[in-house]
């Protein structure tokens, strides 16, 4: 009896020496791939190069296609911010050549905000709990390696919705200055540009019209002058 007990307990100690080495390995390897998720994070670009084997290998490159992606993504919507029509929508060379009712500026407003929300929406896509779970599915991750993957996913999810929240600001700016060409529309015939200026016919719409361009906070390139009374 003496005897089997002690076979029991020699089992259960090479057992628990098992896991603890399996745990141990386990431990190892997610530093390495924090490591290189933190290389990813710093130097946002991608080397596709996989340095880890096996599943964490595996997960590697589930992480390192999900980054790419993004970064891709996220290159598009940065040519979008540094569109012209941004830059020259309240300068006096777009009121004289599109005013008083600027059709053609919002016409482009309108399909930069358009383009700007399909790129937005791929990220959040990218990063959903229901696009996880089919890569988790198709590149056939067990339940403990799933929530490895499903980790570095949430931080990237916190980089696109910080990426998300910017793009909001930019349409609340965006909106501002619709809110300008608004009022350029409601008073075209109190208005008028001379040089670089534009004049209105009294004190009142300049204020109005200053408190509204700040709010833009674009309209770096244009002066506003008003004959003495």
């Amino acid at each position: 009896m003496k005897k089997v007990i002690k076979i029991i307990l020699i089992i259960l100690g090479v057992l628990l020496l098992i896991f603890a080495v399996m745990v141990g390995v386990a431990i190892v390897e997610e530093q390495k791939l924090d490591e290189i998720v933190a290389d990813l994070i710093n130097h946002e670009e991608v080397d596709m190069t996989i340095k880890m084997k096996g599943t964490y290998g595996t997960i590697e490159k589930m992480i390192k296609i999900d980054y790419k992606k993004i970064y891709e993504l996220s290159n598009k919507i940065a040519t979008e911010y540094n569109n012209p029509i941004i830059e020259k929508c309240l300068s006096a060379k777009n009121y004289q050549s599109d005013g008083p009712l600027f059709t053609n500026t919002r016409k482009e407003f309108e399909e930069l905000k358009e383009a700007r929300k399909k790129i937005t929406d791929k990220m959040l896509v990218i990063v959903s709990d229901k696009e996880a779970k089919k890569r988790i599915k198709e590149y056939k991750l067990d339940e403990f390696d799933a929530e490895v993957y499903n980790r570095y996913v949430g931080q990237l999810r916190i980089y696109v919705n910080d990426l998300v929240d910017e793009d909001e600001k930019l349409n609340d700016v965006l909106d501002n200055v619709i809110a300008v060409l608004d009022f350029l529309g409601e008073n075209k015939e109190k208005w008028k540009i001379e040089g670089e200026n534009i004049i209105f016919d009294n004190q009142d719409l300049l204020d109005k019209y200053n408190w509204l361009t700040a709010s833009s906070k674009l309209c770096t390139s244009c002066k506003e002058d008003v004959p003495s009374a």
